[in-house]
C-alpha cells in the first residue's frame, strides 16, 4: 500500500481536486495511474450522491495506455470521506473478482484510500488532509498514519 501512497502525491491530489472541483455539484470519478496520471472518467449518473461509470469506457481507457491503476478516486460533494454502502458493496465485489486496487474517496477537507485488508475487513490505508481544496499557501497537506510524507 505504500506504493500506492507515494504515487498520491500532492501535484497528483491537486489533479484529483481540480476534477472534483469541475464537477461540482456532482460526484466525480477517475482512476490514478502508476506514473501519477489522473485519468478522468464519465460520471454517467450526474448525482451529488452516486455515480455510474460506462463499462466500454473504462475498458476503453484502460486499453488505450500502458502501466497499471494504482487507485480509483471518486467524490462526496456533500461530505464525508467514508464509505457508503453501495462503495463498501462495489469494492468488496471488486475485490472478490481479484481486483486489487484501492479506492480514494475526496470531500472538500481531504480523502481516505480505502482497501480490504487480507481477512476481507475494509480498511484506510491514508488519510490526505487539506485545509484548502485548491492547496493554497494556508494548505496543510499530508498523508497521516506515518505511511507516507509529501
Amino acid at each position: 500500500m505504500a506504493e500506492v501512497l507515494n504515487v498520491l502525491t500532492v501535484p497528483v491530489m491537486r489533479k484529483v481536486y481540480r476534477h472534483f472541483n469541475d464537477d461540482l455539484p456532482n460526484e466525480c470519478v477517475g482512476m490514478v495511474w502508476d506514473d501519477g496520471e489522473v485519468a478522468r472518467l464519465l460520471n454517467q449518473a450526474h448525482s451529488p450522491e452516486r455515480f455510474s461509470v460506462s463499462l466500454p469506457l473504462l475498458t476503453e481507457k484502460l486499453a488505450a495506455r500502458e502501466g497499471i491503476v494504482v487507485a480509483i478516486y471518486h467524490s462526496h460533494p456533500t461530505g464525508g470521506t467514508h464509505l457508503s454502502s453501495s462503495d463498501e458493496s462495489s469494492l468488496r465485489a471488486q475485490w472478490r473478482r481479484d481486483i486489487f486496487i484501492p479506492w480514494l474517496v475526496v470531500d472538500g477537507e481531504g480523502g481516505k484510500l480505502w482497501y480490504p485488508n487480507t481477512e476481507g475487513e475494509i480498511t484506510v490505508a491514508g488519510i490526505f488532509v487539506t485545509t484548502d481544496p485548491t492547496f493554497g499557501t494556508d494548505a496543510r497537506q499530508a498523508w497521516e498514519y506515518g505511511l507516507v510524507q509529501v
